[in-house]
C-alpha cells in the first residue's frame, strides 16, 4: 500500500507514541518564524527530554524545499518526523479542504500509533501538564484525555492542542 504517513514515521514501526503538531503558513514570513518556529524548536527539545520514548510529528503542507528549510530550523532532530499532509489526505482519500489546525489529529488514522498527544506549536510544557500526562498514562484506563487549563477552555468540547 505504500507509506501511511511519511517514510520516517512508517519505518519506526508499530506501537508509536506521538506528540503531534500542525504547522502551516509562509515560512519566509518573520511573524510565522517568531510565533511558531522559534518556540517549536525549544518545545521539541523539551519533549525529547521529558518524553524520551515519544516521537514528534509535524504535519505540514510545505514544498520539499520549505520542508528541508524547516528541518534545518529545528536542528534535524532524529525524533521528529515531518508528515506531508497533502500526501496523507490523498492516500486516505480525504478531502483536501481539512482545516489545517486539525491536521494534528491525523495520528488517529495511523495504525502504527498506540497513543498520541496533540499540541499547539506556541504552547510551552508546564509542570502541571507533565504531571497530568504522567497520571493519565500510568494510573488511568481512560482512552481519551482533554486538558483544560483556563476557564475559557470549558466552553469548548475539544481544544486544538
Amino acid at each position: 500500500m505504500g507509506y501511511v504517513t511519511s517514510c520516517e514515521a512508517d519505518l519506526r514501526g508499530p506501537n508509536q507514541s506521538v506528540v503531534s503538531f500542525s504547522l502551516y503558513g509562509d515560512l519566509s514570513d518573520p511573524a510565522v518564524s517568531d510565533r511558531y518556529i522559534r518556540p517549536l524548536r525549544a518545545l521539541t527539545a523539551n519533549i525529547s527530554r521529558i518524553y524520551p520514548d515519544w516521537i514528534v510529528r509535524i504535519y505540514h503542507n510545505f514544498s520539499m524545499e520549505d520542508g528541508r528549510e524547516l528541518k534545518e530550523m529545528l536542528n534535524n532532530s532524529a525524533k521528529i518526523d515531518f508528515c506531508d499532509v497533502d500526501r496523507i489526505l490523498r492516500l486516505r482519500n480525504i478531502r483536501p479542504t481539512v482545516f489545517p489546525m486539525t491536521w494534528r489529529f491525523l495520528p488517529l488514522l495511523d495504525p502504527l500509533v498506540d497513543r498520541f498527544m496533540s499540541r499547539d506549536t506556541d504552547s510551552e510544557l508546564i509542570r502541571r501538564e507533565i504531571d497530568a500526562v504522567h497520571q493519565w498514562l500510568s494510573a488511568s484506563d481512560a482512552t481519551f484525555h482533554a486538558m483544560r487549563d483556563h476557564p475559557w477552555h470549558c466552553d469548548t468540547e475539544i481544544l486544538g492542542g
